[in-house]
Order: C-alpha cells, then sequence, then structure tokens
C-alpha cells in the first residue's frame, strides 16, 4: 500500500499517523493475530462455563445469575478502560511514536553521522528525543492511573463476588444440610465458573481492541486514492502511441493538501516537442512542483494539463510515468549492484551492455571500472561490508546514467548538478545538451548561466511565471532574469575572466 498509494500522500501526517497505528494490526498477539488467539480462548471459556454453570445450576441457579451480573460489570469496566487507552494513549500518541522512531532511526543513520559528528549535534538531538519522551511519559502515567482504577474496580467486584459466595455456600451448609465434600466440590466449581466467566469477557474485551486495530488496518487500506473519473473519459488509455511529446499548462493552480496558500497560480506554458526548457528562480519559487505535477506525482487543484492537446489525465498513470526519465536534486541510490541502480530491474530483465553505455554517456564508467567488480559493485555497506558509496557529484552522473538507460522520451533534471561548482556545473549541462537530442528535456536550475544553451527559459517567482524566453531576450529585457544573472555572473567565469 505504501508504494502504491498517491505521492502526495507520504507526506501527508495524517496518512503517516494512520500507517503507525495500522502496525498494530500486524504485530503477534494484536490485530489479526489477536483477534483469532482471543476467539479460540473465548471458546474455551464457553465450553468450561456450560459446564460448570450446569452443575451449579442444581443447587441454586440464582448464584449463576449473581456470577454473570457481577462479571458483566467486571466486563464493563475493562471494556471502557481498553477503549480509553486505543483512542486516548495508543492513537493520540501515534504522531508522537513516529517522531520517537525518526530520532531512533537517525540517531543509528550513516547518511546522518558526520554532521551529528561535526556540527556536535548529539546534545541537541538528545534533548529533543527527550522533550519527545516526556510528552509520551505523561501519557504513559495518566494512562497507568487510569488502568490502576480500573483494576481496583475489578478487584472490588471480585472480592464481592466472592464474599458472597461463600455465604451463601456456608449458609447452605448450616442451614441446608450441605455436607462438608459438596461444599469443597462447589467452592471449585464457583471458582471455575467465575474465573471462566471472567476470562471470556477479559478475552472480548481484547477482540473488541484486536477488532478496532483491525479497524485501523482497513481504514489504512482502504484509504481514499484520488481515482480516476472513468465516466469522464480519465485513466482509460492504456497506450499513448505518440512520436512527439508537446505538454501545455492551462491556467494551472496548485496547493498542497491541507495548506491555504498556493504553490503555483495560473500557470499558462506550452513545452514544445523536441525543446529544452529551463526553468529558473530562486529556491520556493514552485520550480519542483511544476514538474511534480508535469509527471503527475500530484494533479492540479486548478486547471489542466495537456499532453498534445489531450488532457493527461485521459492515461493511465502507470503509462504516463512511463515516457519520462527524471533526476532529481535529491539523489537515492539503493544497496543494491551498480547495474541494478540504473537499470532498477532484477537482473533477468536488465541490459548489462546498456548500462555500461549508460555510464560511459553520464562520464561514470571511469570510476566504477576501478573497482574489482565492476558494474556488479555493491553499493553502500548496508548488505555488503566491501560495498562502495559515491561522492555528491558521483551520485548525479549515477542518477543520469539511470535516466539515460530508460531511453524515454522526456527528461526531466531537476537541479541535478547541484553538488557541482559552477563551472562544472556548466560543462555538466553541454554534456546534457548533447545526451538529449532529439528529446523532449526540462532543467530546472538556479543558476542561470548553465541553461542558456536551451529553446526557452522562463522565471518562476511566488508560483508565478515573471519572464519567459531565450536567454537573450531575457536579458535584453532587462528584468529580473538580468538582474540576478549579472549578481551570479562572477561565478561562471573561466581563466580568462570570460563568462562562460
Amino acid at each position: 500500500k505504501s508504494f502504491t498509494t498517491d505521492f502526495k500522500n507520504m507526506e501527508n501526517p495524517d496518512f503517516l499517523d494512520l500507517i503507525e497505528r495500522s502496525k498494530h494490526a500486524m504485530y503477534n498477539y494484536q490485530g489479526i493475530s489477536g483477534y483469532c488467539r482471543r476467539g479460540s480462548n473465548i471458546l474455551s471459556n464457553i465450553v468450561l462455563v456450560v459446564i460448570a454453570g450446569a452443575a451449579i445450576a442444581v443447587i441454586n441457579p440464582l448464584i449463576i445469575l449473581v456470577l454473570v451480573v457481577i462479571s458483566y460489570f467486571i466486563y464493563k469496566i475493562l471494556d471502557s478502560t481498553m477503549e480509553w487507552t486505543k483512542v486516548n494513549f495508543r492513537d493520540a500518541m501515534s504522531s508522537n511514536f513516529r517522531k520517537n522512531y525518526y530520532f531512533s532511526s537517525t540517531a543509528r543513520d550513516f547518511k546522518y553521522a558526520k554532521d551529528i559528528r561535526l556540527f556536535k549535534m548529539q546534545d541537541f538531538i538528545e534533548q529533543t528525543w527527550k522533550d519527545i519522551n516526556t510528552v509520551y511519559y505523561a501519557a504513559c502515567k495518566k494512562n497507568h492511573r487510569k488502568w490502576v482504577m480500573c483494576e481496583a474496580k475489578m478487584s472490588f467486584l471480585r472480592l464481592f463476588q466472592n464474599l458472597l459466595l461463600y455465604v451463601v455456600l456456608i449458609y447452605m451448609v448450616l442451614n441446608k444440610g450441605m455436607s462438608i465434600s459438596d461444599f469443597v466440590l462447589y467452592i471449585g466449581l464457583v471458582a471455575s465458573f467465575s474465573t471462566a466467566m471472567t476470562d471470556m469477557f477479559c478475552n472480548m474485551v481484547w477482540m473488541n481492541m484486536n477488532r478496532m486495530e483491525l479497524d485501523d488496518f482497513r481504514t489504512f487500506m482502504d484509504w481514499n486514492e484520488d481515482k480516476p473519473d472513468i465516466e469522464k473519459g480519465q485513466g482509460v488509455s492504456k497506450n499513448i502511441g505518440l512520436k512527439q511529446f508537446e505538454f501545455k499548462f492551462e491556467n494551472v493552480s496548485f496547493k498542497y493538501p491541507g495548506h491555504e496558500k498556493y504553490v503555483l497560480k495560473n500557470i499558462n506554458l506550452t513545452i514544445e516537442a523536441g525543446s529544452k526548457l529551463a526553468v529558473v528562480g530562486i529556491n520556493g519559487a514552485g520550480k519542483t512542483t511544476l514538474t511534480k505535477l508535469l509527471m503527475r506525482l500530484y494533479e492540479p487543484t486548478e486547471g489542466r494539463i495537456l499532453l498534445n492537446g489531450v488532457d493527461v489525465k485521459k492515461y493511465d498513470r502507470d503509462i504516463y510515468f512511463k515516457i519520462f526519465a527524471p533526476v532529481f536534486q535529491n539523489i537515492e541510490i539503493f544497496a543494491f549492484p551498480v547495474w541494478q541502480n540504473i537499470s532498477m530491474k532484477p537482473e533477468n530483465e536488465t541490459d548489462k551492455n546498456r548500462t555500461m553505455e549508460a555510464l560511459e554517456r553520464s562520464g561514470l564508467d571511469e570510476k566504477i571500472n576501478k573497482y574489482e567488480n565492476k558494474i556488479d559493485t555493491m553499493l553502500l555497506r548496508i548488505f555488503d561490508p566491501n560495498g562502495v558509496d559515491l561522492s555528491g557529484g558521483e551520485r548525479q552522473r549515477l542518477a543520469m546514467a539511470r535516466a539515460l538507460y530508460q531511453n524515454r522520451e522526456v527528461l526531466v533534471l531537476d537541479e541535478p548538478t547541484a553538488a557541482l561548482d559552477a563551472l562544472a556545473e556548466d560543462r555538466m549541462y553541454q554534456e546534457f545538451n548533447q545526451m538529449v537530442k532529439g528529446k523532449t528535456a526540462i532543467f530546472i536550475s538556479h543558476r542561470l548561466s548553465s541553461t542558456r544553451f536551451c529553446d526557452k527559459i522562463v522565471m518562476f517567482e511566488d508560483g508565478r511565471i515573471i519572464e519567459e524566453g531565450t536567454h537573450e531576450q531575457l536579458i535584453n529585457a532587462n528584468g529580473k532574469y538580468r538582474n540576478m544573472f549579472q549578481v551570479q555572473a562572477q561565478y561562471y567565469k573561466d581563466k580568462e575572466g570570460e563568462v562562460c
């Protein structure tokens, strides 16, 4: 479910909290497992209650009634406490559990180890972690007090029940001629009946808890996804079947779920087939959100996106995904061999010759060929103690090789050279220019000089397009693009002082 849910859900706190709660349904003795175990226990309890109850009813049926009534009150006390715990402790603390897990995993995650040590973040993390646990500790105390009161009430009822039964049986010995042997027998029967009845109700309470855990699990599995409206022709096309890909944004606006502020507002933009578009602007201007909408990781809040004049919602989303080869700013590598990090497929579906070609085109082949196992080298040391890691620039070249291997029609490069200096970035963008010939390509960068080779440049500010044109046109327009370019120009100069 987590692999296939809408991308937007993976950054929705409510959805993440529901994941945390639904895990309980999969633990041993809880959820599904607990429901089955408690159910079988109840069957055993019922058998014992029936046998012992029939024997006790011979001397006085009222004893059975008293036992059932008192056991029922014990059940209600336990059930209300258990339900309070589920709602006011477990569910209420699900966000706290998630935060606690974050710090627990961060403290032992290799990716964060350098920063933690170099910036002496141990005390800060520990204090923040303690603050989270302080909230948890206060909730635990409140929950504990609730259970102390629950146990006290149940113990009082059990004591009252036992005293009452002893009084009745002693009365029957003294006044009804019950023998001592029968007295001992019925004491045992009453104890067995009482225990079985209490256990049965306790198991019912736990089954109710397990039911609520299963409800969380079902709610998670049934989380409402954005399903295409078939009646409107959405998601019906399983074959795009195009050779040219022109995209058009028509009055597209977008705001993240749960937020009031628009990240993009009234975007009108055409990306011609086979062209190279540069999207520039300061951080937070909406550049990355534009590409997420283009690739349908998100759907527009308002407006629509067209592919060759057809609303992209017409296409099946998984089929639509296959026309894009993205290279994101945050490049993730997996604890797999190099070739699998490029093909993203199992070995029987991977063309290793094509993998090497992609490595050569990305400029990473020389580095990889230095390793003894070459493209079979395992990345990271999670599974292989001899695994290797890559630098920021090498990761970006690996991501580019990944995109080239896919050989898809549209490349989206979201600041893929952020780890490089300005001159190295400019050279790599020139290499990209050669790599993407004949394809539609979208380049995102906050460094303006690196995208001069593009057919069109659009500049974003506060979620809007404020300038659009070629590099020369925007320089001549003497607007914000020109001002930003001049500020950055000092970083683009080569050894002779000329702007690259």
